[in-house]
């Protein structure tokens, strides 16, 4: 519907505006004839009496001087409203620097971002990055995208049986919002990422092909799956002996049942590696090609393992058996490393992400970590020589970060 309203009022400010010019012109056209009336006679009254011109030139200066004291006073606030201005214009930008600044951290070639890894990544330029390295969230039990360990530790009840490890809670929704949440990620990221750029992502043994899945439905290649291989790890399937206890059943057949399955477990086998998706966004041309454009799309063969091994799909980062340390070792960690302050509940060790720095980057190659957790990716890369680029949403692991770029 035509609202007629808005069409008239808009006509009228046109008239409007038409009758202000008209009324100017008109006036500037009158101030013109009165001055060309003045000069003349001036002329024609040039032997006027000394009294008459005293009286002119007395209102004249005044006039003069009245034109004088306004335009002073006009450009003194003109100069008072410009400073007033300027003023409140470096005050607004300070407080949008200081806000801008409690989001970000820089530290010479390395930024962090305290803000969700999808708004920052949205803002980068197309093929810009290098290499992406991440642990995301696996989306267990309270270990989703805005998960915060501190939370988790205080709730008691974060499963159906609460001496359960957190993050052990098995969801048959956890895979379906896994995926649903890396593909929209992985979208984003193959837009950002060079061609032939290399996308890492850890993951667990029964969420990997949600992780896989969503990666390669977004446009990348998978080309090899690392199993990070240790034995330091907690047996996670239970015993049925606190199920049978609750059965309605005589004290006999219980004792029966216990001594029958007293070594069945839940379907949960000790987790001894973890393992790492990597994919690259399509090359554009030929490996050398792709490689002189854009310095992306192979790997450096020259970083050996164990007793000088070339680098194999199978990683450990701790000494298990002389088989594995020949040939797949990588230095181990320390536990300076982390720092006490550190409480993170899942913190890579930092010469892991080094070694694969080294095999899939070069040097002075923007990283990019979407979750950056505690910053050992950020480290790394300081350690290694190249540009970093991390965001952590969790305010704590933020600071974290901060304080081991900064130690």
């Amino acid at each position: 519907m035509i609202n007629y309203i808005n069409i008239f009022t808009y006509i009228n400010s046109i008239n409007m505006s038409q009758k202000k010019i008209t009324l100017k012109k008109n006036l500037e056209e009158k101030e013109s004839n009165s001055s060309s009336s003045e000069e003349s006679n001036s002329e024609s009254n040039s032997s006027s009496s000394e009294e008459s011109d005293s009286e002119s030139n007395s209102s004249s200066s005044e006039e003069s001087n009245s034109e004088s004291n306004s335009s002073s006073s006009e450009e003194s606030n003109s100069e008072s409203n410009s400073s007033s201005s300027e003023e409140s214009e470096r005050e607004s930008n300070s407080s949008s620097s200081e806000e801008n600044n409690n989001k970000t951290f820089v530290l010479n070639d390395i930024k962090i971002y305290n803000e969700d890894c999808l708004d920052v990544i949205e803002k980068f330029e197309d093929n810009s990055i290098d290499c992406v390295i991440t642990d995301p969230p696996y989306f267990l039990d309270k270990l989703d995208n805005n998960w915060d360990s501190k939370k988790i530790k205080k709730d008691k009840a974060n499963s159906h049986i609460t001496h359960l490890p957190k993050g052990m809670k098995f969801d048959k929704d956890q895979v379906k919002k896994l995926y649903e949440f890396y593909l929209k990620l992985s979208v984003l990221l193959y837009k950002k990422l060079k061609p032939g750029g290399f996308f890492l992502s850890f993951s667990s043994p029964r969420l990997y092909h949600a992780i896989a899945m969503a990666t390669e439905i977004a446009g990348f290649e998978i080309r090899d799956m690392i199993n990070w291989v240790y034995s330091t790890s907690m047996p996670k399937g239970m015993s049925v002996a606190r199920s049978i206890k609750t059965l309605k059943v005589s004290s006999e057949k219980k004792d029966e049942l216990l001594e029958f399955y007293s070594n069945f477990k839940t379907p949960m086998i000790k987790s001894c590696f973890e393992p790492i998706c990597v994919a690259t966004k399509p090359r554009v041309d030929t490996y050398l090609n792709n490689e002189l454009n854009f310095k992306t799309g192979l790997i450096d063969f020259s970083h050996k393992v164990g007793d000088n091994k070339v680098p194999a799909n199978i990683i450990t980062t701790e000494p298990i058996i002389d088989f594995y340390d020949k040939n797949f070792i990588v230095n181990k960690e320390t536990k300076k490393e982390k720092g006490k302050y550190n409480t993170h509940l899942s913190v890579k060790p930092l010469k892991l992400i080094e070694h694969l720095l080294l095999l899939f980057s070069k040097k002075d190659s923007v990283v990019l970590d979407p979750f950056l957790g505690s910053g050992t990716t950020a480290l790394a890369c300081k350690n290694t020589g190249r540009k970093h680029i991390g965001i952590e949403m969790n305010k704590d692991y933020y600071e974290i970060c901060k304080k081991r770029l900064q130690d």
